[in-house]
C-alpha cells in the first residue's frame, strides 16, 4: 500500500495506518485517506458533477488525483482529510449540511436513487444469497425473515403513499449521504465519495436508526424532536422518512459484512436483541409524526 501511494501520488508515506475497513491514514504533515471504492469512473464523474453544484461554503475533504491526472488508482482514491478526524457530527450539523445551496441546473443531470426498486433488487439478492452460501450461518437464518417482513412493510408504506397522489416529482433534492453511522465522524460524513442527491430525510433517518441500536432510547427522542421542531418538511417527506425509519438498513449493513467480508454473526446480535424495543420505537414514532401528518396504519405495529 506504501509502494501505491508513493508511485502513484509522490508522497512520501512516514506512517500507515489501517483506518476503518475501508481504507488506510497516513500522514505526511497533513492527514490523507487512502480508501478503497466500488465506483466505476462514471459514477465517480457523476460525484464531480454534485460537488460541481454546490454553491454555498462546505467544508469536505478533498479529492486528490494521481499523477496520471485521474482519481481513480486501481480501485482506490485518495483524500486528503480536513480538520480533526474524531470529530462528531450532529442533528444541526445534519440539517446544515442538506440545506448547503446547490445549482438547481446542474442537479437536472443527476438520477436520484428509486427507494423501493434499491430495496426490492437488493433483497432479492439478498434470498439468492442465503440459497447459494448461506445455510451455515445460524443467525441470518434465524432472522433473516423478520427483516425481510420489515423491509417488505417500508416497500409496501410507499406504495400507500404514492398510492395517495403524493411523489417525489415536485420534490427539492438535497446534498445527503450514502451512508449515515453513528458516532457520526468527520471521516464519513465529509467524505465527499459518500455524497449523494436525495430527498433531506435520507440522513436523518439513518442517523438515528444507526444510533437507537448503539445508545440509550431517551437521548435519541430527544434528537427525533430537536430535528422536527427545527426543521419543517413536505408532507411527502414527512411519509418517507417514516418507511426509511421503517427498513432495517442498519441489519442489511451488518448482514454484508457478514457473507460478503467474513465478520463474525455476532454483530447481528445486538440489533435482533432489541426488536421489540425497536417496534415501540417505531409505534411511538407514528404517534409523534401525527401531529404533522397522518400517517398510514401498520396493524401489526401498533399490537405490538
Amino acid at each position: 500500500m506504501k509502494k501505491l501511494i508513493e508511485e502513484n501520488y509522490s508522497i512520501k508515506v512516514d506512517n500507515l495506518v489501517e483506518c476503518d475497513k475501508y481504507g488506510y491514514c497516513l500522514i505526511d504533515g497533513d492527514y490523507y485517506y487512502l480508501v478503497t471504492t466500488a465506483f466505476t469512473q462514471e459514477e465517480i464523474s457523476n460525484i464531480i458533477l454534485l460537488l460541481s453544484s454546490i454553491e454555498s461554503p462546505l467544508l469536505s475533504h478533498q479529492l486528490i488525483v494521481n499523477n496520471r491526472g485521474s482519481l481513480l488508482t486501481d480501485s482506490y482514491v485518495l483524500l486528503k482529510i480536513n480538520g480533526i478526524l474524531e470529530e462528531n457530527y450532529k442533528v444541526t450539523d445534519i440539517i446544515k449540511f442538506n440545506h448547503t445551496e446547490l445549482d438547481g441546473e446542474k442537479l437536472k443531470k443527476i438520477k436520484v436513487a428509486d427507494w423501493k426498486t434499491l430495496w426490492m433488487e437488493k433483497l432479492d439478492f439478498f434470498e439468492y444469497q442465503i440459497r447459494e452460501i448461506g445455510k451455515d450461518k445460524k443467525v441470518i437464518l434465524d432472522s433473516f425473515s423478520y427483516y425481510l417482513g420489515l423491509a417488505e412493510n417500508a416497500c409496501t408504506y410507499i406504495d400507500k403513499v404514492v398510492g395517495s397522489g403524493l411523489n417525489a416529482e415536485q420534490e427539492k433534492m438535497y446534498l445527503s449521504h450514502r451512508r449515515v453511522y453513528y458516532p457520526n465522524y468527520k471521516l464519513n460524513f465529509l467524505n465527499p465519495l459518500n455524497y449523494t442527491l436525495d430527498l433531506e430525510v435520507r440522513d436523518i433517518a439513518e442517523y438515528l436508526k444507526n444510533k437507537f441500536f448503539a445508545t440509550d432510547e431517551d437521548e435519541v427522542w430527544d434528537e427525533v424532536q430537536e430535528y422536527f421542531q427545527s426543521n419543517q418538511l413536505s408532507v411527502f417527506s414527512y411519509h418517507m422518512f417514516y418507511a426509511r425509519m421503517l427498513y432495517p438498513s442498519y441489519y442489511f449493513d451488518a448482514y454484508e459484512d457478514v457473507m460478503v467480508d467474513g465478520n463474525n454473526e455476532d454483530i447481528l446480535i445486538k440489533y435482533i436483541e432489541k426488536i421489540e424495543a425497536y417496534e415501540h420505537f417505531l409505534d411511538k414514532l407514528k404517534k409523534y409524526l401525527a401531529r404533522y401528518v397522518q400517517i398510514f396504519d401498520i396493524e401489526w405495529l401498533s399490537k405490538s
